[in-house]
């Protein structure tokens, strides 16, 4: 992949841990809301900064917001990568975010996501406790209404998906721990 080359380390100023997860992001002419929730993780969760890396891809380098997106991410973002991608799009461009991550885990999310306080210190300290696996780990998503939750697909054809968002109603719902979705 052009300008990003995996095999190279992190270097972390003042603190000599490898980050644990890679946070990252494709992107296509969105730089008000990527600089948004990046901006939202620096100031919400400032905790989290020794133990992560972003990775940001750019599927439109070239337009203003590309520019826009290399500055930020380059400039004023620690720990920040940016791949200029070109003509890639689609869901293998979230592909591209794991293959680029330099990190035992990935968390691949959308540009216009916000992720509430303490969110994600609880996703490290989980990942930290866990031994490695190929499993795939989601939290939910929650409306902006603030009350309506949707935690996993169930299979069926909706809105051009393969996949309907269901929400889980088990008996593991009254902790806000880890649970199993059954399949």
């Amino acid at each position: 992949m052009p300008n990003f080359d995996p095999r190279v380390a992190v270097e972390l100023p003042g603190d000599h841990r490898r980050p644990i997860l890679t946070i990252g992001m494709p992107v296509y002419d969105s730089y008000p809301q990527l600089a948004l929730t990046l901006m939202a993780i620096l100031q919400g969760h400032p905790e989290i900064l020794p133990d992560v890396e972003f990775v940001v891809l750019d599927n439109n380098p070239k337009s203003g917001h590309g520019h826009d997106t290399r500055e930020f991410v380059t400039k004023k973002l620690p720990h920040g990568h940016y791949v200029a991608i070109g003509p890639y799009s689609g869901t293998y461009v979230k592909d591209l975010v794991v293959r680029a991550a330099q990190t035992e885990y990935v968390l691949v999310m959308d540009s216009h996501i916000t992720l509430p306080a303490g969110s994600l210190m609880k996703l490290i300290n989980f990942l930290k406790r866990s031994h490695p696996t190929n499993d795939l780990f989601q939290g939910p998503i929650v409306e902006p209404n603030g009350t309506t939750f949707a935690t996993h697909m169930n299979p069926g054809i909706g809105s051009y998906n393969f996949g309907r968002w269901g929400t889980y109603r088990g008996p593991a719902m009254k902790k806000p721990d880890i649970y199993q979705v059954p399949l």
